[in-house]
C-alpha cells in the first residue's frame, strides 16, 4: 500500500469526538496478517578486516542462492509457491546478513537447515576454496519469530513487530544458536502437536496445515523432477532419512511492549547427501553427512 492510500484510510477512520477506529485501520491497511520472519547474522563481522569484510557479504549471496536451488528441487511441494524472484524480493539486507520473509514457520524451518547445510559445505572447504582460504570458519546466528509484518509500497521495506521481534531475539543471543519466539513455538503446537513432532511427520500430513490447504501435490512431478520432501518425505528410507533430531528448550524472556514473550533454543539434526558438487571430499565412501541447525548450549539470552 502506497503512502496516499494509507493516509486517506486515517482520515476515513475518524470516529465519534475525533477518535480514530483501530480495528478499520488495521482491516484496510492490511496490517493483521503474520508472517515468520527467519533472520541470520554472521558472527563477528566487524571483527574482520576491510578485505574479508568485503568478500563476506559476496559469500553470503552464493550460499543464499545455492539454498534457493536446493529447496526448489529437494521440498518442492512446500515452496510451490515460491521462485527466485519473490524470496529476494522478500528479503532485508543487513550486510551481515538479513531478514527472510516467509508464509509459515515451516518455510524458515527448512531454509535455515538448507542454508546450513551449504554453510557446513564451506566451512569444510569444499563450497568456494578462494574465500575459504581468505576469510577461515564461518558461523551464522539464526532467529525465527511470526507476528504482524507488513510491506510499505513507496517506502520499498517492511515492518512489523515480526521484524523487531526477530532482531532483538538475535541482538541478545550472542551465540551461534537457533532460537524461536513463543508464536513460532505456538504455530507447531498447533499444527503439528509441537515441533519435536516433525521428525515423525511425513509430508501428506503437511497438506493438512490450514496454510497449505490450497497446496497441490503433484506426486507425477516430484517421482520425475525432484523431492516432495527431502527433510519430511513420505516414507523414511536409507536415502531419504528426513529430519534426525530435534531439541528445544525455553531459554528465558524477552521484553515486547508491555508484555514478554518467551524464547527457545532449538536443534534439528538432517542427515543430507554429498552431491557432486562436493565430491572432492576426502571420504567418498560416506554418503552422508549429519547437519545441525543450532546447537544445545543453553545459556540464558544476554542482559
Amino acid at each position: 500500500m502506497n503512502i496516499e492510500n494509507s493516509l486517506n484510510i486515517l482520515s476515513n477512520s475518524k470516529r465519534e469526538e475525533e477518535r480514530f477506529d483501530k480495528e478499520f485501520l488495521t482491516k484496510n491497511l492490511s496490517i493483521d496478517k503474520k508472517k515468520s520472519v527467519l533472520g541470520l547474522d554472521i558472527l563477528g563481522y566487524s571483527q574482520f578486516g576491510n578485505v574479508e569484510q568485503y568478500y563476506i557479504p559476496i559469500l553470503f549471496n552464493l550460499l543464499v542462492k545455492s539454498t534457493i536451488k536446493d529447496i526448489f528441487h529437494h521440498e518442492k511441494y512446500i515452496f510451490q509457491t515460491y521462485d527466485h524472484v519473490k524470496i529476494k524480493e522478500n528479503f532485508i539486507d543487513t550486510g551481515d546478513g538479513g531478514f527472510f520473509i516467509f508464509d509459515t514457520p515451516l518455510h524458515s524451518i527448512l531454509f535455515a537447515l538448507y542454508f546450513e547445510c551449504n554453510l557446513r559445505h564451506y566451512n569444510i572447504g569444499t563450497y568456494n576454496k578462494e574465500i575459504f582460504k581468505l576469510i577461515g570458519h564461518l558461523k551464522i546466528r539464526y532467529g525465527i519469530s511470526y507476528d504482524i509484518v507488513y510491506f510499505q509500497n513507496e517506502l520499498r521495506n517492511f515492518y512489523g513487530a515480526g521484524i523487531i521481534n526477530c532482531s532483538r531475539m538475535m541482538a541478545k543471543d550472542k551465540l551461534d544458536r537457533c532460537i524461536i519466539d513463543e508464536n513460532t513455538y505456538q504455530w507447531f503446537l498447533k499444527n503439528t502437536n509441537g515441533i519435536e513432532s516433525l521428525r515423525n511427520y511425513h509430508i501428506h500430513k503437511i497438506t493438512k496445515i490450514p496454510e497449505f490447504k490450497n497446496y497441490i501435490f503433484d506426486e507425477k512431478d516430484y517421482k520425475v523432477s525432484g523431492y516432495s520432501s527431502y527433510a519430511i518425505p513420505e516414507i523414511k528410507t536409507t536415502y531419504e532419512p528426513g529430519i534426525d533430531l530435534i531439541n528445544i528448550m525455553k531459554i528465558g524472556s524477552l521484553k515486547v511492549k508491555k508484555s514478554e514473550i518467551s524464547v527457545y533454543n532449538l536443534l534439528i539434526q538432517l542427515p543430507t547427501k554429498i552431491d557432486e558438487r562436493f565430491k572432492d571430499l576426502n571420504t567418498y565412501e560416506d554418503e552422508f553427512m549429519v547437519v545441525s541447525l543450532g546447537n544445545n548450549n543453553t545459556e540464558g539470552l544476554a542482559n
